[in-house]
Formats: C-alpha cells, structure tokens, sequence
C-alpha cells in the first residue's frame, strides 16, 4: 500500500487508475479475440491458407510504422507543454502521418510486387494497406491521452473489438475467402478512429482548428527520427521471419509459425502493466536518491524477470493441451515452435524497462543502434536457421538478436554498460529478497 500511495499521491490519481483500468479491460477483450476468435479463424482458413494471410498481415505490420512516423509520445509529451499550441500540434502531425501513410501504402504495395510479381498478392495487400491512411487521425487519440481520458478511448477500442469479434465468427459461419478476412482486420484501425472522431467533435473540437507549421514539423521530425528508426527495426526484424519462411519453406509452415508466434505474443501487456505500475518511483528515486536508484531499477528487473519466467513455465506445459482443444490438428507442429518462442518474452519483459532506463537516464541515442544492429543479426541468422530448422530457427535468431540488444551491444558504449550491470544483478537469485524494498517507503 505504500508503493502504491508513494507512485499515485497526486489530483489525477483517479483518473490514472481509471485509465489503468479500462486499459486492462480492453487488454482482457483484446485477449479473447487474439486467442479464441484467432484460433477459430485459423482452423476454418486452414495451415495454407492461414500462411496466406499471415504473410500479408506480416507485410502490413513492417510498413505500419512509417503511417504513424512514432509520433505519438512525442505529440503527448508537446500538448503537455505549458502554452502549448494544440491546433498547430495536432494539425502539424496530422499532415506528416497523411505523407507517411501514402508513402506506407506505395512501400507496402511495391514490397510485395517484388517479392512476388502476381497481381493477386498486391490486390491482398492493398486489402490490408489502405487503413493506413486513417493514421492521420492519430493526434486524437494523443489529445485524450494528454487530457487524461484514455478511458474514453480504452472504450472505443472495446466496442471495436467486440463488433470485429462477430464479424469474424460471422465470415467462419458464412464460409468467407481469405480477401474478406484481411478487409475485417483492416477495418481494425478505421472503426477505432471514426469512433474517436466522434468523441473529439462531441466535445465542441473541430478539425477547421488544425493548422500546419513548418516550424512545428521541423521540431517534431528531429525528435521523432530516432524513435522511428527504432520502431522501423524492432517491427522489421519480428515481422520479416514470416517474408523469410514463406521464401525457403512453404505458406503451410507459415501458418504454423504464424500460431505458435500469437500465443507467444499473447501476454506481452503484463510487463507494460509493471513497468506503468512501478516507473514513476523509478524517475522519483532517479531525481531524489541516486544510490537507492540503483537498487530499484535492479529489484524492478528481478519482478519482470520472475513473472516473465513463471509465465513461460506454465506456458509450455499448458499449449499442447490448449492447441489441442481450440485450433485444428495440423496446428500442433506449432507446439515445439512455441516452446522455443515463448522464451522471447523474457527478453521483452526486460527491454520494457530496459527502453524506459534509457530514455530516463538520457542516453536513448543508443536504442537506436541496438535495434538496427539486432534486426541485421536477426536477418542474417534468419537466413542461416530457417531453411534448416524452421519456425524454431526463426525463434532462436531473434532470442540471439535480444541477448545481443540487452547483454552485448551496451558493452561496446561507456555509458549503456551500467544498464547491463542492472539487469544482471535483477536477474541473479539472491537478489529476488531485495525486492520487498521496493514496498517500503525510503527517503
């Protein structure tokens, strides 16, 4: 109790719990029709066919970051400014998403003209890249994080994922193609914005407000260039095993990557949760108490480490029977993939904070040259392990990408090794007692 009066002791305290808790309603929704729906949908498309859609999605995801230029934070972090000029802000990032959404879809479209020279493939592809352009409309959703409304948002996204749910248990019923699938996913990102439009325009905002400044775009994109340089490689590296996969192997070993990846993946908002939880006593001890900080960092490493684990642990035991009951037989090649993959998740859990040190501590320059160098690693090795062990070489190359990203990259710059040493001492056995430090009140 007096971790959490020391972290929320603040007027907003009610909303930021509010926000917390919408936020895991929407995660438990989006959990339901990541997993159960996913698994009804991949049944009835079958491991090929599956593999079909898969790669196209994956294709999506590679170029998404260049739609949303990874402004968001940044937009927040400026509306947040005091005599911050919203209009200007939010039109500003408005025009340069529009730019990079077109700019997306034609990068999108010519990838897949390359890789595979058929018409049909660029028609799917097409399905899925138009929503693109709607990240225009991201600035929305950063006002209302900037006003503490996340709710309304968290909301939105709950109804969207609920109408989504039965339009895809609605194509499994009616026996749809594969092109009606990809255009349900796709309608994704519009239905969240039209719904947010509505709750921007219900509060009296209007669009005629938003204006382009040069000057503003010249701030924003020096800030957001390494962030999107970033973003860039860490979605590259994790997407790109499907292209490579499909190159060496077939569209069936796809789908049954494409599985074992989704379960994987299904439980990566429990370390965002603990690092939401515990950051802000973090930067607190960072500005009060630089010897205590050290501690902290380490004890909050141990947690995610801990929880990471056991996660893993019952995860492996349980996905045999889990694939089992609720996907098709010939999904249960996806098992051994899985027991190999989950791992990565440990590796997540710690770049969750990792990321967040870096930034606190003014040294995110390095991020940057992390992931680039690990999404080369991971490419190679792809290259090298997939056509001889499958999904579990695409696995292993990207555990060997994070080693090299938390552990061996920061060792070759004076001033990220610190950050190994953290994670070193958080994940050692003993240090797990410590942890009962973080609930104590310090000076």
């Amino acid at each position: 109790m007096n971790l959490l009066k020391g972290i929320y002791k603040t007027e907003d305290r009610t909303k930021i719990f509010n926000n917390i808790f919408w936020g895991l309603a929407e995660k438990t929704i989006l959990l339901i029709s990541g997993v159960f729906v996913y698994a009804r949908v991949a049944s009835y498309l079958g491991t090929e066919v599956f593999g079909n859609f898969n790669y196209i999605l994956s294709i999506y995801n590679i170029f998404l970051p260049l739609a949303s230029l990874g402004l968001s934070n940044i937009v927040v972090a400026k509306l947040l400014e005091r005599g911050a000029n919203q209009e200007k802000l939010m039109g500003t990032a408005a025009i340069m998403r529009a730019c990079g959404a077109l700019f997306a879809i034609i990068a999108n479209v010519l990838f897949v003209w390359l890789m595979e020279g058929n018409v049909n493939y660029i028609y799917l592809s097409f399905l899925m890249s138009w929503s693109y352009i709607f990240s225009l409309f991201l600035p929305i959703d950063e006002y209302f994080q900037a006003q503490l409304k996340s709710k309304s948002i968290s909301i939105i996204r709950i109804i969207v994922y609920s109408i989504l749910i039965v339009l895809k248990l609605g194509a499994v019923y009616y026996h749809a193609g594969l092109e009606v699938f990809l255009f349900i996913y796709s309608l994704e990102f519009m239905l969240i914005v039209l719904g947010s439009i509505i709750l921007y325009l219900k509060e009296g905002n209007r669009f005629q407000k938003w204006k382009f400044d040069l000057k503003v775009a010249k701030i924003l994109s020096n800030a957001m260039l390494p962030i999107l340089i970033t973003l860039v490689a860490d979605t590259f590296y994790a997407k790109y095993a499907v292209v490579v996969i499909k190159q060496t192997m077939d569209f069936t070993e796809v789908g049954v990557y494409s599985v074992a990846a989704k379960l994987g993946e299904i439980w990566y908002f429990i370390p965002v949760i603990i690092c939401i939880a515990l950051f802000p006593k973090i930067t607190k001890v960072y500005n009060d108490n630089r010897k205590y900080y050290e501690e902290i960092v380490s004890n909050v490493y141990s947690i995610l480490f801990i929880v990471s684990l056991l996660v893993s642990a019952f995860a492996i035991v349980l996905v045999e029977p889990f694939v089992n009951i609720f996907f098709d037989a010939s999904y249960l090649d996806s098992v051994p993939i899985f027991q190999v993959y989950v791992f990565i998740g440990i590796f997540i859990a710690l770049k969750t904070l990792n990321q967040r040190i870096y930034i606190l501590e003014n040294i995110q320059k390095y991020l940057v040259v992390f992931s680039v160098l690990s999404s080369i690693i991971s490419v190679v090795l792809f290259y090298i392990l997939i056509p001889r062990y499958g999904g579990i070489g695409a696995a292993i190359a990207i555990i060997v990408s994070q080693i090299f990203y938390i552990f061996i990259n920061p060792l070759f710059f004076k001033k990220a090794r610190t950050q190994v040493k953290y994670i070193i001492k958080g994940i050692l056995p003993w240090n797990y007692l410590k942890v009962k430090s973080l609930f104590l009140k310090r000076q």
